[in-house]
């Protein structure tokens, strides 16, 4: 998987399926590492979209704060 940030930086990284697994799966999979990531560097939840296939072996998908995010309550810095 690639991740490419708002500011031009990129993570590529592996997930844990198998080559013949199922898009859902894989797109599952993403989505947690996404969110385990965020968690582990940003103390935020985050929550995937994916966005309709362009091509069968690519996926894109719009990562936002999670609405019941506590970082977005009133008086907290973001």
């Amino acid at each position: 998987m690639s991740v490419l940030t708002v500011e031009g930086g990129m993570l590529c990284g592996g997930l844990d399926v198998s080559i013949g697994a199922d898009p859902q799966a894989a797109r599952l999979a993403a989505a947690v590492k996404v969110a385990e990531l965020a968690r582990e560097f940003h103390s935020t939840d985050v929550e995937v979209s994916w966005d309709p296939p362009q091509e069968p072996w690519s996926w894109t998908a719009q990562v936002t704060l999670a609405a019941d995010n506590p970082r977005l309550a009133p008086g907290t810095e973001g």
